[in-house]
């Protein structure tokens, strides 16, 4: 699972460009984010999770099974490589948390 979480670059690749149906990494992914996400205390308390397919942006509670819907049908949203509203730890300039993805902040600097 930890591929995963080293690299985000499987949530931009959905599409299987050979068999044109959704990719075995990307449903790893999907699986992955769920298996994170629901150990979490805000979904054990609530039983929800914001949402984060292209649809929903992170805007709406959804319970767990729509969101694998959801993701699987839809995608990701944009930029979504930190997931700070699913319980990930939110990490201050200079620290990494192994994403090989930019979260805009550097050109800030």
């Amino acid at each position: 699972m930890s591929f995963y979480f080293d690299s985000r670059e499987w949530m931009d690749r959905r599409i299987d460009p050979e068999s044109n149906s959704v990719s075995e990494v990307f449903l790893g992914g999907i699986n992955a984010f769920l298996q994170f996400a629901c150990s979490q205390a805000d979904y054990e308390e609530r039983q929800t999770l914001l949402c984060p397919c292209a649809r929903c942006k992170n805007v709406k509670q959804r319970d767990a099974k729509v969101v694998s819907r959801h993701l699987f049908l839809y995608g990701f949203k944009g930029n979504n490589y930190v997931w700070t509203s699913h319980g990930e730890k939110i990490y201050t300039i200079g620290e990494s948390s192994g994403a090989k993805h930019s979260t805009g902040e550097e050109e800030m600097w």
